[in-house]
């Protein structure tokens, strides 16, 4: 084989292996639907995704992400892949945790149903809504 196609098959084969490595990375957009159990949007929910070090070799760079409900009970966020402890909360509901994993693939959309928190109702009945 000349040189010349060597190094153009090794070009090649880098800039594939370029490629698939940023599509590995890329961020995937979680969309997180914060809910009653009876269905109600929830506004301004706090939603908290923490990066889990889990699988990782060497230092985990990824960064706590914050997101807030809109009106319409949703919360965005984009996260690099990789596994992340949810955390959805507002006040005078229980809050909801899960773990969750991003593999860099398709928008991923949860769900998360949140109570009325027993302790807060025990105490101010139904005047905190």
């Amino acid at each position: 084989m000349p040189a010349s196609l060597r190094a153009a098959a090794a070009a090649l084969i880098v800039g594939i292996l370029i490629l698939a490595g940023q599509a590995a990375n890329a961020p995937t957009r979680v969309v997180v639907q914060v809910l009653t159990p009876e269905g109600a949007k929830i506004a301004s929910a706090v939603v908290l995704f923490h990066p889990d070090d889990s699988g990782k070799n060497g230092r985990d760079s990824r960064l706590d992400v914050w997101a807030k409900s809109n009106r319409e009970g949703a919360a965005t966020a984009e996260l690099q892949p990789g596994f992340y402890d949810l955390v959805v909360m507002k006040g005078g509901f229980t809050a909801v945790t899960r773990k969750i994993v991003l593999e860099g693939k398709d928008p991923m959309v949860l769900v998360a149903n949140l109570s009325f928190d027993p302790l807060v109702l025990c105490h101010l009945g139904d005047t905190f809504h």
